[in-house]
């Protein structure tokens, strides 16, 4: 069998090479077609590998009739429809990790230049002025460096300021301390760090958590005469509020690769001395272009000589003959990583999965990771089945796993616990013989409920008149109960009620809700 795999953007000659190299590949190399040309190219196509130039919209995959596979040479995936690619059945995949050394050190070439004026004295010599007076710097040794996210490429940016003399401290609530031991960072929580940093990177996922990350309200936080960095995603660090901080001399400098829009071409903070800006370098190294490109050319060709799927943003790799076996334990994993990704703080260090009965016979990394991408996004909006693990291993999370092929309170178990700086928490589930999948321990109370909707967790005392008040408070505020659970260990003591809402409560309804007399504490879930 032979297929066609279209390269539709500009791409490495070594991947070319690559993918050339296929036997029962036809390779066809067209960067820079017009719409309809695509179209017709797309046509016998049953793999496309872009770049970022090429917008693959739900119009052109329809035109695409045998596309199994698109291949992304890069992490981001902003220029496919992702959602219609899946709906089409369509596999989308992207290579991870391939620029994260090349974005390190990009940032830190942006840090020397920002803090020598190396692009406005050149410009300046370049057009014929001597101004040597002008353009005087600050040297980096003995300044503190803050890294807003500690991931492959924050990481690597610290070691390599603390190589320079610099004194790094960083904030992530996802990272370990003894991880961050590792890499000679202090941690501090944001506000510490941004009163105390003298140049602050960011580095972190673009989430709705993350968006205007540094605006006007955190620079207010900052030192006067402070410098910022962002070559992470475009809309972190808020352009406006940068500029008004720039002009007001609260911020001293600022070096930028990654704008609100691309391309950018016309911006307030382009014209300024003290503004040092690139068209999204980050990744753009010969390097760099060439790991990704022959990293997609071989998934490329796993996926359609041997049907295995690697990278993945939109499906796990789940052999086709065990689909029908495994999704419904995805679903179970996932829900499980869900309710305690909402439940659990953000410093997470270790999550221990037991898997008992036949489900310990299934293949192991499609849960794990269905697992782990509940969990996961609930921190950022970044997380899928695919890059949830290595979001996790970034962040120092550890997940350790057991199997048992019996277990004897039910045929077949999942148990997840998480470890964090506070104690445990647990939740275990199971799928019944009829397919249905129910919630059947919580933190060691057993219960059994479905894990679907709007789900309210009640911690209380086991007395009389508790689940009676919590009843009367929903009725009196019109939420309708669904289906109630109560576990306890034993009478008189701690309870654990859950309860199935068909509305959710509000802020305020869940803090009143708390102060009711014998309730411990109250927390609200959505699966």
């Amino acid at each position: 069998m032979s297929f066609n795999v279209l390269v539709s953007d500009k791409f490495s000659a070594k991947g070319l090479a690559a993918l050339k190299a296929i036997k029962g590949v036809r390779t066809t190399y067209s960067p820079g077609l017009g719409p309809d040309q695509l179209k017709a190219k797309l046509a016998r196509a049953d793999a496309l590998i872009v770049r970022s130039a090429t917008k693959v919209t739900s119009e052109l995959i329809d035109d695409a009739p045998l596309l199994k596979v698109i291949g992304r040479a890069g992490s981001g995936v902003d220029n496919i429809d992702v959602p219609y690619a899946t709906k089409r059945g369509i596999v989308v995949m992207n290579t991870p990790g391939g620029n994260t050394i090349t974005t390190a050190e990009h940032t830190i070439a942006l840090m020397c230049s920002m803090a020598r004026n190396i692009p406005q004295a050149h410009r300046s010599l370049a057009e014929g002025r001597w101004e040597k007076s002008k353009w005087i710097g600050t040297e980096l040794t003995g300044k503190v460096l803050g890294v807003i996210g500690l991931g492959n490429i924050g990481s690597i940016v610290a070691k390599r300021a603390s190589a320079m003399d610099m004194n790094v401290i960083g904030h992530d609530p996802f990272i370990a301390p003894d991880r961050a031991a590792e890499l000679g960072v202090t941690l501090v929580e944001l506000d510490q760090l941004l009163k105390e940093a003298d140049i602050i990177t960011v580095h972190v996922p673009k989430s709705k958590d993350t968006a205007s990350l540094i605006d006007a309200e955190a620079i207010r936080k900052m030192k006067r005469g402070v410098r910022i960095i962002n070559c992470a995603r475009g809309g972190i660090v808020n352009e406006q509020d940068l500029l008004a901080a720039l002009e007001s001399g609260k911020v001293a400098a600022a070096a930028i690769d990654v704008y609100i829009s691309e391309p950018m071409t016309d911006s307030p903070l382009f014209n300024r001395g003290d503004v040092v800006v690139t068209p999204h370098l980050g990744a753009s190294t010969v390097e760099a272009q060439d790991k990704v490109a022959v990293a997609v050319v071989e998934q490329i060709r796993d996926m359609l000589l041997d049907k295995v799927v690697r990278n993945a943003v939109n499906v796990p790799g789940i052999p086709p003959e065990m689909m029908d076996a495994v999704r419904p334990y995805q679903t179970l994993a996932g829900k499980l990583g869900s309710l305690l990704g909402q439940l659990a703080p953000r410093d997470v260090r270790q999550v221990d999965v037991e898997y008992r009965g036949p489900v310990a016979k299934l293949p192991h990394a499609p849960l794990n990771q269905a697992l782990l991408c509940g969990m996961m996004s609930q921190f950022t909006d970044d997380a899928n089945e695919i890059n949830a693990a290595s979001l996790a291993t970034e962040r120092g999370i550890k997940l350790i796993e057991t199997r048992s092929e019996s277990h004897r309170d039910h045929s077949n178990l999942i148990k997840v616990t998480l470890h964090v700086s506070r104690g445990k928490l647990s939740v275990a589930g199971t799928k019944r013989e009829t397919g249905e999948l129910r919630l059947v321990d919580y933190n060691g109370y057993p219960v059994d409920i479905e894990p679907q909707g709007q789900l309210l967790i009640v911690q209380n005392k086991d007395l009389p008149g508790v689940l009676g008040s919590i009843s009367t408070f929903l009725g009196r505020r019109k939420i309708n109960i669904a289906t109630v659970q109560l576990g306890r260990l034993k009478s008189g003591s701690n309870a654990a009620t859950l309860i199935a809402l068909d509305h959710s409560l509000d802020k305020r309804q869940l803090a009143d809700l708390a102060k009711l007399r014998n309730v411990n504490s109250v927390n609200q879930v959505e699966l």
